[in-house]
């Protein structure tokens, strides 16, 4: 206890010596999936391995001054004036005029030379808004893993930073200066970062709401920046240059200098035709405010549902089915036109069923995450990852859409219908099998790029089948046998399930893997989700384990007729009986063995009442 106060009472003192001090920075909300904690310090986690390599960032930069590079940074990112002048108006003071390498003042005398990756306990501020704590440590880290050797700016503060020996000598253009063009590098990856982290922690994403200059620079002083005496009355010099910065570049378009960052028309196809007609952008902009409600409390961009939209009904608000304009896989829906507020609650519904849970890890800022997403709203179905390889995609590429038209339609001249009518192909409503060619819609990803979603091009968190309750789910279905498959029933067991039970000794228990808590504790344990998964006996082992489990939590419920909360991956409990919920394909299913009775199959049936009596099931979702 006393060395816990001791750690608090130093973080204080931290925030009142330094200069500028973002003093929670170092305190992330949990609830945020983005985040994890690694000895009392949070950092940023796009939840998987991330491919290094030299890349320019998303934010275009274009200028001669570090304020023209600023504002042609933040806008090209989708800020709005008011939005970006009032970001400027903080950061011209966290930065000594937009210095992108610039070290605090305080702690640099304190602490430096040290390891700026690191020491998260401590308050040093870095870059355009000095991040701090964790927030330091994911923006040195984000660098590190696009461009290594943009590190230099950081590592030598006395010739990026510093002037005649004072380290706030040195402003953003004096930067330009020393940096040359390579120095537009890092403006556009620390933009691109800024963006990110504001997009990804919900005490933030208010910035994204702010309407005019001086509510934006209001809300990123006292809810991003956090200085000491956090208010705009203490701070309106703040307000003040962000108007400035309004007045000096609202309406105009700075196009001087050199540029960094994208210059790929995204707007327009491989060939050079534009992606949407004029009628389609017209209805994504009168249908934006819209999708922004459905995706209200996620992490999920409003371009992503306007891409599903597109390609679900066309960007019109006719419902085709009982199961509505996003497909449904619970709530029914009379078809025909449909209000705006009945249109948002079938992306409420949606979102809440199954596009959240694929969406809720995932940061979708990178082009595997984005691709994936949208592979596994479709269904994520083998017939296209086969496509993808034999179109020469390689297995993790086939496994986030890159067969899949509705994915990636048209992305290029091998994935184009016209050019590719008998090798290109689409499962057709209805159908089971490809039909040639492909449909002539382009895939939601080319759609959501059309329309300003951003992606970095990194491998930054892959959220392809294979990590976290999604492993739970595809190691489920590959040990299970299909509904109508003659095996269903008996105590064979598949090959998969066999090798992995025998692998992880509980062979022994019953011939075939046939038993419930055998058959769960196999998925756990191989899926590497849980690999200290407690077999067998339900009430002796497989419960109390996930009572104990801090990698499990229960979900609570009041309706047990409601299934639609289940995620993939859940698992059920009463005594004496465990299963998992599943999803294939886009529809649901329980997966489990039987005592003596049949080894790991799949039903269609999803109970929450036990038909034997046993009481309504508990359910467990592993925490991610």
């Amino acid at each position: 206890m006393k060395q816990t106060v001791k750690k608090i009472i130093l973080i204080i003192l931290a925030a009142i010596m330094i200069d500028q001090p973002a003093f929670a920075a170092n305190q992330p909300d949990t609830g945020t999936l983005d985040y994890f904690s690694k000895n009392g310090i949070y950092y940023y986690n796009p939840s998987g391995n991330c491919e290094t390599g030299n890349t320019t960032g998303r934010a275009t930069i274009n200028g001669t001054t570090a304020a023209e590079k600023i504002w042609s940074g933040l806008t090209s990112l989708g800020f709005t004036d008011e939005q970006a002048a009032g970001i400027m108006g903080n950061m011209q003071h966290e930065s000594v005029g937009f210095n992108p390498a610039q070290h605090e003042g305080s702690q640099y005398r304190k602490y430096w030379p040290m390891d700026l990756g690191e020491n998260g306990d401590k308050a040093y501020g870095l870059g355009l808004i000095q991040w701090s704590f964790g927030r330091r440590i994911r923006m040195y880290n984000y660098v590190k893993e696009q461009a290594p050797d943009l590190l230099k700016f950081f590592n030598n503060p006395e010739t990026y930073s510093m002037k005649n020996g004072n380290i706030y000598g040195m402003n953003g253009d004096g930067f330009i200066e020393v940096a040359g063009a390579e120095g537009d590098n890092l403006f556009s990856l620390e933009l691109s970062f800024l963006y990110d982290e504001l997009n990804s922690h919900k005490s933030y994403k208010g910035i994204f709401e702010q309407k005019t200059v001086f509510d934006s620079a209001k809300f990123f002083l006292e809810h991003v920046e956090i200085p000491r005496n956090p208010t705009i009355e203490y701070h309106m010099d703040r307000a003040e240059d962000a108007e400035k910065w309004y007045n000096q570049f609202h309406g105009s378009t700075i196009t001087s200098g050199p540029s960094a960052g994208p210059t790929t028309d995204n707007s327009k196809d491989y060939a050079g035709n534009p992606i949407l007609t004029g009628e389609q952008s017209s209805a994504i902009s009168k249908y934006k405010s819209l999708y922004e409600q459905i995706v209200e409390g996620t992490n999920i961009p409003w371009q992503v549902i306007a891409a599903i939209h597109y390609r679900e009904n066309g960007l019109t608000l006719d419902s085709p089915n009982t199961n509505g304009i996003f497909r449904s896989t619970s709530k029914t829906y009379t078809t025909g036109t449909v209000d705006e507020s009945t249109f948002v609650q079938m992306g409420k519904d949606a979102v809440n069923e199954r596009y959240f849970y694929y969406g809720r890890g995932a940061t979708f800022s990178n082009d595997k995450n984005v691709k994936n997403f949208f592979f596994m709203v479709d269904g994520a179905q083998e017939k296209y990852k086969q496509q993808a390889r034999d179109q020469g995609f390689s297995e993790a590429e086939a496994n986030v859409g890159e067969g899949s038209p509705y994915v990636m339609n048209k992305a290029d001249q091998q994935r184009d219908p016209s050019h590719n009518s008998t090798t290109w192909g689409e499962i057709k409503a209805g159908e089971t099998a490809l039909s040639y060619p492909a449909g002539d819609k382009y895939g939601a990803y080319v759609v959501y790029k059309a329309i300003g979603g951003l992606t970095s091009g990194t491998g930054c968190s892959d959220t392809s089948y294979g990590t976290g309750n999604m492993s739970l789910n595809e190691t489920a279905l590959k040990f299970a046998w299909p509904v109508g498959d003659p095996h269903v029933g008996t105590m064979t067991p598949t090959e998969a399930y066999k090798a992995a039970y025998t692998k992880h000794g509980l062979a022994h228990v019953m011939p075939g893997g046939s038993s419930c808590d055998v058959f769960v504790a196999t998925v756990a344990r191989e899926s590497g989700v849980d690999p200290d998964f407690a077999c067998c006996g339900v009430q002796s082992s497989s419960i109390p384990h996930l009572e104990k489990s801090d990698k499990w939590e229960e979900i609570t419920y009041s309706d047990p007729k409601d299934t639609s909360f289940l995620r993939p991956g859940d698992v059920l409990t009463v005594p004496g009986h465990i299963k998992m919920y599943v999803e294939k394909d886009g529809k649901g299913y329980v997966a489990q063995a039987s005592y003596g009775n049949h080894s790991g199959e799949l039903t269609e049936k999803i109970l929450l009442v036990d038909v034997l009596g046993r009481g309504n099931y508990r359910v467990w979702r592993f925490k991610g």
